[in-house]
């Protein structure tokens, strides 16, 4: 019973001083990104870091882990068991009223889904949007209805255009 005691001392030293954000990724409650066709995605945050700031917008690397349920007839309110990957992967976002974005490297190619909400996020961005909601505002959405006023976004479709070719990696937003 003693030595438990200890080890029980050292776990909590080691994640309070050698794995800072571990411990609250334990805790994490999943966010369910996006339901269709019988499964739903979910990601779960292991670590979250600023990376810098511009007047347009804020970018924040996150180290995520990706899942899925499956939910037979489309019973997406019935909770299943979610499998969560293997490997955790990176997603940056970028938090602004003009160009909201979420990016990352998937099967090696850089990806940006650049989110124009409020004037119609399209299925295949709504696990994209369900995650810059989260990150940006502490919300849980289940789509955009609402999302766009409450909060004052106008996407700037022709400044993304202007800058697309120019982004090679995530921190290159910040010298836009």
């Amino acid at each position: 019973m003693k030595i438990f005691g200890k080890l029980g001392c050292i776990t909590s030293l080691f994640l309070l001083v050698l794995a800072p954000g571990l411990d609250r990724a334990w805790s994490a409650e999943p966010l369910q990104t996006n339901c269709h066709t019988d499964a739903c995605s979910w990601s779960k945050e292991l670590s979250r870091d600023f990376v810098g700031s511009t007047a347009k917008g804020t970018l924040y690397e996150l180290l995520m882990l990706s899942g899925s349920s499956m939910h037979r007839s489309g019973s997406y309110e019935r909770k299943q068991p979610i499998i969560w990957s293997a490997k955790p992967h990176k997603s940056y976002v970028f938090c602004s009223k003009t160009l909201p974005m979420v990016m990352g490297r998937y099967d090696g190619q850089f990806q940006i889904d650049f989110l124009q909400i409020g004037q119609g996020v399209i299925g295949a961005y709504l696990s994209s949007l369900s995650l810059y909601a989260y990150v940006c505002h502490n919300v849980q959405i289940k789509g955009e209805i609402g999302f766009a006023k409450s909060f004052g976004y106008r996407p700037e479709l022709s400044e993304f255009e202007g800058i697309q070719g120019r982004l090679a990696s995530p921190e290159d937003i910040l010298r836009q």
